[in-house]
């Protein structure tokens, strides 16, 4: 064959299959949907020849050729799927320009767990195009054969048959796209709404902690406190230990105690009730807190407290930390002191 014979085919073949194209590109834009890609391979015959599966076959096409995720493909990427069509029928493995698949574009510094991951997803989403896209192609089958047989019915000839047929098709197709449309915006809508929540929350910088570890952190608060109550209750209960010797104490009495002892008697039950309470308190006040933080961060946001609001909370953390550790060092003295004291006494007063 000459070449200007083969510079005619191939010119005639690309005009071609631009006139399919652009029965198929709606709005004009000059990409076509690429869950209607069945559909217009249906139309063109190409699927009775595929020796492939038609939704195996779309799929991975999906995953070669829409690299950017968009969604669409252009002329010249569509007759790389043509082709591959083409090379499917004939029994030959289509290999796209550029060697091959080209999913995985940017992979330096992804660990092979982190590629095949990322193959994964990708192999997904292609799959779920590809089975909206035979849904498609069987509807506007469907479509086809009820025309027909309305046609027929009704003696209609094959052209105004086809005109009926496209007309119906581009209106399903223009359904298709309003819809995706709206979700699009509705998606758009949702993010936009999230991100404004996520900025009035706090500015985001590298202090920041996520929704997770702010959660942490309050258990950990959490069970800071609950060690704290713990120690506190065993000095309430050594105190009550203590009571109780002195109730033992045949020949102690409350009589004859000092005033300055009856004082500190009272002070350390003052004092174990009072660190009941503060344990009490400080549960309650952290559970609080928890409940506050996970309603402010939303569901799932990166979210978290200012370096100056963080500055304060260790302040203050560290402020109430001193001065229950003081108090119960008080508490601890003067058990002490209770101790030797009533010690003491029971040396003088023997049973």
């Amino acid at each position: 064959m000459r070449y200007e014979e083969a510079l005619r085919i191939a010119e005639e073949r690309d005009r071609s299959l631009r006139k399919t194209f652009d029965r198929f590109d709606i709005d004009g834009s000059g990409t076509i949907d690429m869950e209607e890609l069945l559909a217009l391979m249906d139309d063109m015959g190409l699927l009775r020849d595929l020796k492939s599966d038609p939704v195996d076959f779309a799929s991975q096409m999906f995953a070669r050729f829409d690299v950017n995720d968009d969604g669409v493909l252009d002329f010249e990427e569509f007759k790389q799927f043509h082709n591959a069509a083409k090379d499917d029928a004939a029994g030959r493995q289509s290999v796209a320009k550029g060697g091959g698949p080209v999913v995985a574009r940017t992979v330096s510094g992804l660990s092979a767990e982190q590629q095949a991951a990322r193959r994964k997803v990708a192999e997904e989403k292609a799959r779920k195009k590809a089975l909206e896209a035979d849904r498609i192609r069987k509807e506007n089958a469907a479509l086809k054969a009820r025309l027909k047989a309305r046609a027929e019915a009704g003696g209609a000839d094959q052209k105004s048959l086809d005109a009926e047929y496209e007309a119906a098709r581009r209106e399903l197709a223009k359904q298709r796209a309003e819809t995706k449309a709206r979700e699009a915006a509705r998606i758009e809508a949702e993010n936009a709404a999230l991100k404004q929540r996520i900025g009035h929350v706090s500015a985001a910088t590298e202090n920041h902690l996520s929704g997770a570890h702010e959660v942490a952190r309050m258990q950990a608060e959490k069970e800071r406190l609950a060690n704290q109550a713990a120690e506190k209750q065993r000095l309430l209960e050594h105190a009550q230990q203590l009571a109780e010797r002195t109730a033992a104490a045949q020949a102690v009495t409350v009589n004859q105690l000092s005033a300055e002892e009856n004082s500190m008697r009272q002070q350390a039950a003052k004092q174990a009730a009072e660190a009941r309470d503060a344990r009490l308190t400080a549960e309650r006040e952290a559970e609080r807190a928890m409940k506050a933080k996970l309603n402010s961060i939303g569901a799932a946001t990166v979210n978290a407290l200012s370096p100056e609001e963080e500055e304060l909370r260790r302040q203050t953390a560290a402020r109430i930390e001193a001065q229950n550790q003081a108090k119960a060092q008080a508490i601890a003295e003067q058990n002490l002191q209770m101790s030797q004291r009533l010690g003491s006494a029971q040396s003088m007063n023997p049973k």
